[in-house]
């Protein structure tokens, strides 16, 4: 998906119409490839984990069904993803909202059957992703199907994208990492109040990733131009500087609206929010020099960021959450975070600065 979004872009940014329609259809060919694996295996897996793992033989035929959803999610999301390199974000979006409420709606209905049943249920989740990739395949931009790709097309997207694969996995895992070591070091109230905070802050990570969605397409079709690329730059920074005074707000009504809606049994998570807040704050700030580092295609060099990233996580969070617990959690995205803003803009900047 990164690739999609980062070739394509780059390739209309230079008004090359060509290799934007080869970068998609290597992609898509990928895709279709994953999809038809999933399919094969996912019959075979659903047997195995049902009788093996779960021991419940009932479970075969819905695991495989889940299984085989995923193959209308990944359609889903190449067709949303290559509007996005269109900078079509509207019907990206609109598209995204259909899928959540398409499943709703089919779970709506199945529950008021009366007794649903697992596969009824089962059913009800596929449903929304596999008629968003039908639909998303009738609004996307039209791509030239015989257009012959070449083999540098395919290194090239090879080589981005295997060091993106390892910061999917590595910035996955040190963004859930905590919960973890929470479980693991401390006790389950403490593990409790910190995702009750953890959920009110991922708000802040919403945001920041939906604006990620925005610019990177906006900037890769900038970096054969430096001037618009560093103009481009410090507007996203202005942007940024903005929506970090919008959290501290947020941060300060907090004692107001966290024991409004979770109760007053959740006051101790005020704190730890606050904690998490100046966490998303660095996090915010990292966005330009991430979305720009993207977009120049220095992948490997983001990718052992996010190593970096975990590294810190569970160095700090080991050490700081048998004493401070959630506290401790939220001091290691922290110092995660602080570190990966200041590595990632001292290197975008002299990138596109100099």
């Amino acid at each position: 998906s990164q690739a999609l979004l980062r070739f394509v872009s780059l390739s209309l940014g230079k008004g090359n119409v060509y290799q934007a329609h080869q970068y998609a259809r290597v992609i898509f060919r990928l895709r279709l490839i994953e999809l038809f694996i999933i399919l094969a295996l996912a019959f075979p897996l659903g047997w195995i984990l049902a009788h093996n793992f779960y021991h419940q033989p009932i479970l075969a035929l819905p695991i495989t069904l889940a299984f085989a959803s995923v193959g209308g999610v990944l359609l889903g999301d190449y067709f949303v993803t290559l509007l996005q390199a269109y900078e079509k974000f509207g019907m990206a979006a609109l598209l995204t909202i259909l899928n959540a409420l398409i499943k709703l709606l089919a779970l709506v209905v199945v529950l008021s059957l009366g007794q649903p049943t697992i596969i009824l249920i089962t059913l009800a989740f596929v449903l929304g992703p596999t008629l968003v990739a039908v639909l998303a395949l009738l609004v996307a931009p039209r791509i030239r199907q015989h257009t012959p790709i070449a083999t540098r097309t395919i290194i090239t997207i090879f080589h981005f994208s295997k060091w993106m694969a390892l910061w999917g996995i590595a910035a996955s895992l040190a963004g859930r990492i905590d919960i973890l070591l929470l479980g693991k070091f401390s006790s389950a109230y403490e593990t409790g109040i910190y995702s009750v905070a953890l959920r009110v802050a991922m708000g802040f990570t919403l945001i920041g990733s939906s604006l990620s969605t925005v610019l990177t397409p906006k900037v890769s079709r900038l970096i054969h131009d430096k001037n618009q690329l560093q103009r481009q730059f410090i507007r996203i920074f202005q942007v940024v500087g903005i929506l970090i005074v919008g959290m501290a707000i947020v941060a300060l009504l907090s004692p107001w609206f966290i024991p409004r809606i979770f109760g007053i049994t959740y006051l101790p998570a005020i704190p730890i929010f606050y904690s998490l807040t100046i966490a998303a704050a660095f996090f915010i700030a990292s966005l330009p020099a991430s979305v720009s580092l993207l977009a120049l295609g220095l992948s490997k060099w983001i990718s052992l960021m996010s190593i970096v990233q975990l590294i810190i996580v569970v160095t700090i969070g080991v050490l700081t959450i048998p004493s401070l617990g959630g506290q401790g959690a939220a001091l290691a995205l922290i110092v995660a975070y602080a570190v990966i803003f200041a590595l990632n803009t001292s290197y975008a900047v002299k990138k596109i600065f100099t």
